[in-house]
């Protein structure tokens, strides 16, 4: 399997770590959507690997390297 987690310049605004991870995440908004099936929302999710701390992005994985080139100091 290929893998496909982005390079990205990252540094965690909490606690300065360069380690992360990055995974592709759906979230249910309410039991409406479940109960009847509907697909959630997707979210990127980069986890920094030292303290846990995680930010959600509204953009797909493949996406993610490009805000990141765009962040100031990202």
């Amino acid at each position: 399997m290929k893998n496909e987690t982005p390079v990205i310049k990252y540094t965690c605004p909490k606690c300065g770590g360069r380690q992360y991870e990055v995974k592709g995440v759906i979230m249910q908004h309410s039991q409406f959507t479940q109960m009847f099936s509907i697909p959630g929302r997707r979210y990127t999710a980069v986890i920094c690997e030292r303290c846990r701390y995680t930010e959600f992005y509204n953009l797909p994985l493949k996406r993610i390297k490009e805000a990141f080139d765009f962040i100031p100091g990202g």
